[in-house]
C-alpha cells in the first residue's frame, strides 16, 4: 500500500464521541499505553493520534462506529463515514430505510445506463465519462448507507463487523469470492 494511503496521525476527538461515557480516561489511557493527559488532547483534538495506537484502539474497544470515523479520517475519506447528520436518524430502522432507497436509485442508475456501462471505456466521451460518475456517486451512497446500517445492526445486537467478517470468510472462499492462498 501507498505509504500516502494512510496518515501517520490524524485528530480523532469525533470518533471519541462514539465510545462509551462508561469509559474513563484512565481506562483508555491503560488500554492504549498512553498517558492521561494524552487521551485528553485526542479526545479534546488538540493532539492527534498516532496510527499504531488507532490501531490499538481499535482492536481494544471493537466499537464500529468508532473505528469508522477512525478509519475515514485516517484515510483521507477513502471509506465510508459514519453518517449521523441532522437528516439521519440513527435508529436501525431508519438506517435501513435509508439503505433500501439508496440501493434502490443505484440500481435502477445502474440499469438505465448498462449499455453505457457496457462500451470500451476508451471510447467514451466528456458527457459519457460525467454520465458514469453520476453512478459511482449513486452507487457511492448505496455504499454507504449500507454500511451504516451494518455497523447499525451489529453494534445494536451485540456483534461486531470484524466478526461478522470472520465468521462470514469460511463461506466467501468456499464460493470462490475470495482466493484461498495469499498472492
Amino acid at each position: 500500500m501507498n505509504n500516502k494511503s494512510i496518515k501517520a496521525s490524524a485528530t480523532v476527538a469525533t470518533a471519541f464521541q462514539y465510545l462509551s461515557d462508561d469509559l474513563q480516561q484512565k481506562q483508555i489511557s491503560a488500554e492504549l499505553n498512553t498517558s492521561r493527559p494524552q487521551v485528553s488532547n485526542y479526545k479534546r483534538g488538540t493532539r492527534k493520534m498516532p496510527a499504531d495506537i488507532a490501531s490499538k484502539s481499535i482492536e481494544v474497544f471493537e466499537n464500529d462506529e468508532y473505528t469508522t470515523v477512525l478509519v475515514s479520517e485516517f484515510t483521507s475519506g477513502a471509506t465510508p463515514p459514519l453518517m449521523r447528520g441532522e437528516a439521519i436518524e440513527a435508529h436501525r430502522l431508519a438506517l435501513i430505510q435509508h439503505y433500501i432507497i439508496e440501493q434502490e436509485e443505484a440500481i435502477k442508475t445502474i440499469k438505465d445506463n448498462i449499455i453505457l456501462l457496457s462500451m470500451p471505456i476508451e471510447s467514451l466521451d466528456t458527457d459519457q465519462k460525467q454520465n458514469v460518475k453520476t453512478i459511482l456517486l449513486e452507487v457511492a451512497d448505496g455504499v454507504t448507507m449500507s454500511w451504516n446500517a451494518f455497523i447499525k445492526l451489529t453494534n445494536d445486537y451485540g456483534y461486531t463487523a470484524k466478526k461478522i467478517f470472520k465468521s462470514r470468510e469460511k463461506d466467501w472462499k468456499v464460493w470462490k469470492w475470495l482466493r484461498n492462498e495469499v498472492i
